[in-house]
C-alpha cells in the first residue's frame, strides 16, 4: 500500500491521540523507508511527542473563571480608543501618503521644468532656421505675402552644398601631408 504525504500527516495527528497499530506502523515504516526526509521529520516528531507525554498535566488554578471574568468586566469599563484619523486609519499610513504626494509633486515639476526646456530648444532652432531661410531668399514685401504664400530659397546658392558637406569630413593625414610637403 503506497501512502500518501496526506494520510502521513493524519497518521501523525493520530499518533499524538493513540498509539498506532501494527498495520498502521508497518504502512508507515514502508513509506519512511523509501522517503529517508521524511524518516528524520518522523523521528524528530515522535522525540517531541515522547517528551510531551512524560510532562505532567497541569490544573488550572481554582478560581481562573473568576480571574478571566474580572479581566472581561474590566476590559468593558474601560473605553474603546480609536485609531487617529478616521478617514486614513494612523498616522503611518498618512505619512506614506503625504510622502508619495511630495514625492508626485516633485516629480511632476522636474517634468514639466523639462517640458520647457525642450520647447525653448525648439523655438531657438525655428529662430535659426527662419534666419537662414530669410539670408537665403529674404521675403518681398507684396500681395504674394499678404494672402500668407511662403518664399522658396534660392536653388543657386545651395548648388555647393554637397561639396561644403564633404570639406567637413576631409581626413587629418591629408592636413598632415600638406604640411610636409609646405615645409
Amino acid at each position: 500500500m503506497k501512502m500518501t504525504e496526506n494520510e502521513v500527516q493524519q497518521l501523525a495527528d493520530e499518533a499524538l491521540r493513540r498509539p498506532l497499530s501494527a498495520a498502521e506502523i508497518s504502512a508507515l515504516e514502508l513509506y519512511l523507508s523509501a522517503h529517508p526526509k521524511a524518516r528524520s521529520d518522523w523521528r524528530e516528531s515522535e522525540l517531541i511527542n515522547e517528551g510531551l507525554r512524560h510532562l505532567p498535566d497541569l490544573q488550572p488554578s481554582s478560581n481562573f473563571t473568576s480571574q478571566v471574568l474580572a479581566e472581561v468586566r474590566r476590559l468593558d469599563r474601560e473605553p474603546v480608543r480609536h485609531a487617529p484619523g478616521r478617514w486614513f486609519g494612523s498616522w503611518r499610513f498618512s505619512r506614506g501618503i503625504a510622502f508619495g504626494l511630495v514625492f508626485f509633486g516633485v516629480g511632476t515639476l522636474f517634468y514639466h521644468q523639462n517640458r520647457v526646456a525642450e520647447r525653448a530648444e525648439v523655438a531657438q532652432t525655428l529662430v535659426a532656421v527662419s534666419d537662414v531661410a530669410r539670408l537665403i531668399n529674404p521675403a518681398k514685401p507684396g500681395p504674394s505675402m499678404a494672402r500668407g504664400d511662403s518664399a522658396m530659397p534660392n536653388v543657386q546658392l545651395l548648388q555647393d552644398f554637397d561639396a561644403i558637406r564633404s570639406l567637413r569630413t576631409v581626413s587629418v593625414d591629408l592636413d598632415l601631408d600638406l604640411l610636409k610637403a609646405l615645409q
